[in-house]
């Protein structure tokens, strides 16, 4: 009976105005088993971890070469191509693509580790019993081609 009550008496809202009332619920709920004066020391304190975090996260990434989570500068282009032969025979660009999921010559904007990270990931798990060679060309900001091999 009660909650045909409350579907009669809640009906004609829609269900904007249903789900704000329910987080005015939830609020005040909240608030009054919880102080607002300490909730707000909460959310102050969750504020400063999460900045703390971010400033330790930069400063960390600015000494690593691959930068995952990180939102740390890094201006670079670098031109890359890739080049594998497995079990005796070398792949085509369509075989390296579909082998790692991304283009075999191209250029990317984030830190080139990034790329030869998955790549030394995949040979190591997947890839480990077709015996790849894998070479990758690469050039950072028009500078002269490095190379990268794997296995080392």
């Amino acid at each position: 009976m009660v909650g045909d009550f409350a579907r009669c008496r809640y009906a004609h809202l829609g269900q904007f105005e249903r789900k704000t009332l329910l987080k005015k619920s939830i609020a005040s709920t909240i608030s009054s088993i919880v102080p607002s004066r300490t909730l707000e020391k909460i959310g102050l304190s969750l504020c400063i971890l999460l900045f703390a975090f971010q400033a330790i996260a930069i400063v960390y990434a600015r000494f690593i070469p691959g930068r995952y989570f990180c939102w740390a500068p890094y201006d670079t282009q670098d031109r890359y191509r890739i080049e594998i032969v497995a079990s005796g025979r070398a792949l085509s660009e369509q075989e390296i693509d579909e082998r790692y999921r991304f283009a075999s010559n191209s250029w990317q904007q984030h830190s080139i580790h990034n790329l030869l990270e998955a790549i030394e990931q995949y040979e190591t798990t997947y890839g480990r019993d077709d015996a790849a060679k894998v070479t990758v060309v690469y050039s950072r900001n028009g500078r002269p081609d490095q190379t990268w091999r794997f296995p080392q």
